[in-house]
């Protein structure tokens, strides 16, 4: 498994295509695109027929009053059903002629005389291989667990007009089930060594290589040509596989090497070579764990024309939410982040990264059969992220080909409305579904909608967004909650109690079909403080914890469950520096920070957070005291010194059993010391995401602390 590239092929060198070739090429673009045209703009029924069924006892004289008034006549009677095909004048519409024959009352019923097409299944050899697009149990694979790229492709199958930058290791131009379909720089003269069009590289005709500025962006690696042929190898064509679109133009756009390693700077160069030729989408299938700030304003750039960027979620089995891995975590609304998929339909977490919140949805990557680059008919097996990226890609180029009035957005939400969801991709991606390239293509009836957050402290106000797809006549949204609003297609609701709610939206057609979506909100209640009686526990016998500077303890039982932030927890950690945790491998610095804050450490009970150094002095120790049920967990801090200073703190932290309540206590906090009394330290309490905290003071605002002092924190009433 590669770390960050996702790229894993060998060295090959490629020929340069001739100028009589490049000719040619240009040509059987030409014709492609006007072949595919009737096909592409596909019309539902004809528009000069109708058929009608006259009722059994229909008057001849009246059924032909009726044909003079529309002009129409009968242009054939089939015995089967007693039909009648009628033919229309060229001054009425399908919809008229319709609408007249139904108000005479004269017929059972009047249609239009619908087109029927082909269930679509290409003739490309290999095409029984690519179980991603049509998934019959191949190698035992899931039947069905694909994007439904058939039944896709009988609504629509090609978009020559839109332009792919496929930024990559580059493209064996001359494949035979990729040339035709590569993007062509028509302000560049091939062959005639001019920088044509003045963006200085020569002969750009398919796209340019940034590692050498030239115009020759071929592969001598295989992962581009790969990644390139699933978006659009040529389909249909009697050769290897079929794309996911099956003509659409290939911009080829090279900034990694033969080892599948590129610069930062040379994957800006395309990024921006891209933007300015004009390309629709970019396909990212490569990454790296490193934010850059420049990467991220070149992707800004591309955003503000409207080009959608599709990249790869990563090969580590990591999740994205906790270490983010970019292009595919940068936090724009045109990153489309894909994780990968296997032939059971179940997220591959052999190889995907993942990510609630970062990661938008899956697709096949899983033994991806696609283009190899070591000859004209070469074709391999590849698996990761950078197979299920494509996949995406060549979905949106149909999109925008059959969508053209939807703008980059309205493409994306369509794309992850029309989406599977999957039990394997739940918490895993923001949809938690598959990509469906069949439902995303039609015509959609679909309840979705937008919601300001998913989690938070009580009471929670959210502003829910209706999105659905289609003309509803009546929604009703229903809050999981015991409130229901079937008036406002954007309400704001407000959850006061603690508790995981599934807000489900209704929608309604004109024909009563109803469509449901849900999603989840967590509402957590937070702790209340408030002062309680000092009782100090002498921690004499209790167990020594042996603490380094910045040290933390190895994990130490709880002896009873406990409940902290409606999550219960067995074991926790102590840190030297005044701060108990309960995340395996808890770190408190030194520097505190206020509460509540997401950067790590979360999951913290912090009765003095400061600098502190136990290897100075004092003692930190750990015991429980008390009889069941009503024992109590006790963590001492003993005449601890502050690293810098000679200040001595004593203090301790209580767990209570059964009301799952915390005490703080101070026995000695140095009060009249500049640096005592809490004036540079984090007393409070945080949650397991680090969005929702308990805070009594941070470096002495809004409060100090004194000796013989204790703080009770109190939890929410029990969840829902």
């Amino acid at each position: 498994r590669r770390h960050t590239n996702f790229i894993d092929c060998r060295l090959m060198k490629e020929a340069v295509r001739s100028f009589l070739s490049l000719l040619l090429l240009l040509i059987c673009i030409a014709q492609i695109s006007a072949a595919q045209k009737l096909k592409e703009e596909r019309p539902r029924f004809r528009a000069d027929r109708i058929l009608i069924k006259p009722r059994e006892n229909a008057n001849l004289q009246e059924m032909q009053q009726v044909h003079r008034q529309g002009q129409s006549s009968v242009k054939k009677r089939f015995v089967s059903g007693k039909l009648e095909l009628v033919e229309l004048s060229a001054n009425e519409t399908v919809e008229e002629a319709i609408a007249r024959f139904q108000a005479s009352g004269l017929v059972e019923f009047a249609e239009p005389d619908y087109l029927l097409h082909t269930f679509v299944t290409p003739n490309d050899p290999s095409f029984n291989t690519q179980w991603s697009l049509n998934n019959t149990g191949q190698s035992g694979g899931l039947v069905d667990g694909d994007l439904d790229a058939p039944e896709a492709w009988d609504i629509f199958n090609s978009a020559s007009n839109i332009v792919v930058a496929v930024i990559d290791t580059g493209a064996r131009l001359t494949h035979e089930d990729l040339a035709p379909n590569l993007w062509v720089n028509i302000s560049e003269i091939p062959g005639n060594g001019l920088d044509d069009d003045l963006n200085g590289f020569i002969d750009d005709i398919h796209g340019f290589n940034s590692i050498n500025d030239t115009g020759s962006p071929l592969d001598d690696n295989g992962h581009g040509t790969h990644v390139a042929g699933i978006i659009a190898a040529v389909g249909n064509n009697g050769k290897g596989i079929a794309g996911v679109s099956w003509r659409s133009s290939l911009m080829i756009l090279k900034f990694m090497d033969e080892t599948g390693s590129g610069s930062t700077s040379d994957a800006i160069q395309c990024i921006d070579y891209a933007r300015r030729k004009g390309a629709h989408i970019i396909n990212c299938s490569f990454g790296s764990p490193t934010f850059s700030a420049a990467f991220e304003s070149a992707l800004s750039a591309a955003r503000s024309v409207g080009i959608i960027v599709v990249a790869a979620a990563g090969n580590e089995s990591n999740d994205n939410d906790a270490n983010p891995v970019y292009p595919a975590s940068y936090s724009f609304d045109n990153i489309v982040a894909v994780a990968g998929t296997s032939r059971n339909d179940l997220l591959d977490l052999s190889y995907s990264n993942f990510g609630k919140t970062t990661v938008d949805i899956a697709a096949p990557g899983t033994f991806i059969h696609s283009l190899g680059h070591s000859a004209d008919n070469s074709y391999v097996y590849q698996s990761g992220t950078s197979m299920a990226a494509p996949h995406v890609t060549g979905a949106i180029a149909l999109l925008k080909a059959y969508y053209p009035d939807e703008n980059d957005q309205q493409i994306i939400r369509r794309l992850y409305a029309a989406a599977d969801p999957l039990p394997s991709l739940e918490g895993k991606c923001t949809t938690g579904s598959r990509l469906n390239l069949a439902k995303a293509l039609a015509p959609l009836f679909l309840a979705d909608f937008d919601l300001s957050i998913t989690y938070g402290p009580t009471p929670l106000s959210v502003q829910f967004t209706n999105t659905s797809f289609g003309n509803p006549v009546s929604i009703r949204w229903d809050f999981g909650d015991g409130f229901v609003d079937t008036t406002s297609a954007t309400p704001i609701h407000i959850f006061t109690r603690d508790g995981t709610y599934d807000v489900t939206l209704t929608i309604t057609a004109e024909d009563g079909t109803t469509v449901t979506r849900t999603k989840t909100i967590t509402a957590v209640g937070n702790y209340s403080i408030e002062n309680t009686l000092y009782s100090w526990i002498d921690p004499t016998n209790h167990t020594p914890l042996t603490l380094a500077n910045e040290g933390t303890s190895l994990p130490q039982s709880i002896p009873f469950p406990f409940q902290f932030y409606s999550q219960e927890y067995s074991s926790l950690y102590v840190s030297a520096n005044g701060a108990i945790g309960f995340n395996t491998g808890t770190f408190f610095p030194g520097g505190n920070v206020d509460l509540p804050s997401a950067v790590a450490p979360n999951a913290a009970i912090l009765p003095y957070w400061d600098d502190l150094n136990p290897a100075l002095g004092g003692t930190v120790s750990i015991a429980t005291v008390g009889s069941a049920p009503a024992r109590k967990l006790v963590v001492t801090w003993n005449n601890i010194r502050r690293s810098s200073t000679a200040t001595t703190l004593s203090f301790q932290a209580l767990l209570e059993e059964g009301s799952n309540e915390i005490i703080f206590q101070y026995k000695e906090v140095a009060a009249s010391s500049i640096r005592g009394a809490g004036k540079l330290a984090t007393i409070g309490i945080e949650n397991q995401t680090g969005l929702i905290g308990a805070k009594y003071t941070f470096n002495g605002s809004p409060n100090l602390v004194a000796n013989g002092q204790a703080i009770r924190f109190v939890p929410p009433p029990p969840a829902i």
